[in-house]
This record gives C-alpha cells, structure tokens and sequence, in this order.
C-alpha cells in the first residue's frame, strides 16, 4: 500500500491524532510524532467507537460476540443466536442474521418494538422476541455467553449480537465545531464537505449503521475527488454543485 500511495506522491504517517484546529484558510493537525501539519483542506475518516454494555464479561467481544450481521455470523453459521439491543436496529440486526442460526432469541427493551412489524417478521420465521433486558452475564467455559435478564430469564448463547453498539467518534468534529446530524455524524453535502468548507468527511451514517463500513471507501473516494476539484476551481463553485 505504502509503495502504491508513494508513485502518486503520497506521504504517509503512522501517527496518533490528538487534536485539529481550523483557521480562516488552513487547518492544523496535531499528531504524537508529528506535530503541527498544516494542510489546505482535511478529510476525517476517523469511523466509530464500540460502546459495550457495562455486563459483557472480559474476552468475549470479537470471539463469541459481535454488532455485525455478515462476516461474523457467516462464520457462525449453525450456531444458537441472542440478539440484545433497546429497539428496531436491534430487530434489524436479527432479520439480516437469522439466516444463520440454528435457533434465535432477541431481547428488546422497548415493549412497542417488541410488538411492532419487525417483531412479526420474525415471529413467522420461528424467532422468539422478547421485551427484556440483561442484567448479568458471564462467559461459558464452553464457549460463548451466559445471559441472566431482568425477568428471570436465563439464556445460552453461542453466538451474542449486540445493537446500539456502534457510535461516531466525534472529537475531531466537535474540536472542529461541525454542525451534526441527529446520529453524531458531521453534516455533509453529496460530495462529502462539511459546515466548515476546508473539512470533508467520510464514512457518515444515513440510516443503518452498517453504511459506516460499505460506504465509508466510496464517499472518501468521492470527497477526494471533491477536494481536487475544490482546490483546482475554488470552493465556491461546488455550492452549485449541491
């Protein structure tokens, strides 16, 4: 990657960011090693952080559970499902992985999606949903997780889906005061460029979480694309653009 990057003139730093700070016509960037780079426009592709449920035991995260409904529980095919999460991406998470497991659980914390259309769409393919919360869990020796709710229910899951995981990193937007969506997400135009024109992001969520991957490659590739063009014609022109 390193040789492909540097035919096209391309530095690359193996650097920490601690901070940014915008100005009228540049942008700095502050980094362990290299302090104080200074660039015309900035592109964040900074993606997410994993917030876990205070009762997930140690170890467990990224071997016997996940927040994604395809690599991982592909490779978990045949195995017994729990899908625990607060409301409809929680019964999203479900659908997409049920056709995976042998048997599958979801436990939801809001009664009203616990009886809503998703809810149903499960029911019919043999997927119990419950409207119940984990209160205690800890590891099988066997593999996998043990669950204790908060209606007395105690579930084994060889496989454990966790919704609501996966949340914007949002230091650099709001170092940066960037106007954000109601998920967290910095603000953009089609092209990527946020409410501060030096800044573009890539990688922002319009719906399902799952976008944070797939399309964080095509909408870098885009704002790259959108800051030559910026940088060629000035910025005013991509306000026609929008």
């Amino acid at each position: 990657m390193e040789q492909d990057a540097g035919r096209y003139g391309v530095t690359l730093l193996w650097d920490e960011v601690t901070s940014v700070r915008a100005y009228e016509d540049h942008v700095v960037v502050e980094g362990g090693a290299n302090p104080g780079l200074r660039c015309r426009r900035l592109l964040l592709a900074t993606g997410r952080v994993d917030v876990l449920p205070a009762w997930l035991p140690d170890g467990v995260w990224g071997r016997s559970a996940f927040d994604c409904p395809y690599c991982h529980t592909y490779e978990r095919s045949g195995s017994t499902f729990v899908c625990v999460g607060t409301g409809d991406e929680t019964l999203k998470l479900a659908a997409l992985s049920r056709q995976f497991a042998k048997r599958m659980t979801v436990l939801v914390g809001d009664p009203s999606a616990s009886r809503g259309r998703l809810a149903g769409l499960l029911s019919r393919h043999d997927v119990e949903v419950l409207c119940d919360e984990v209160v205690r869990a800890s590891a099988d020796p066997a593999g996998g997780v043990i669950l204790e709710t908060a209606h007395g229910r105690t579930l084994s899951a060889d496989t454990l889906l966790l919704g609501d995981v996966a949340r914007p990193y949002r230091k650099f937007a709001e170092d940066l005061d960037l106007e954000l969506s109601a998920d967290g997400f910095p603000e953009t135009s089609l092209y990527g460029m946020t409410s501060n024109p030096l800044v573009y992001s890539a990688g922002n969520v319009e719906g399902s979480p799952y976008f944070m991957w797939t399309g964080a490659a095509s909408s870098g590739i885009n704002a790259a694309r959108a800051i030559c063009e910026d940088l060629a014609f000035a910025s005013e022109l991509l306000d026609d653009w929008e």
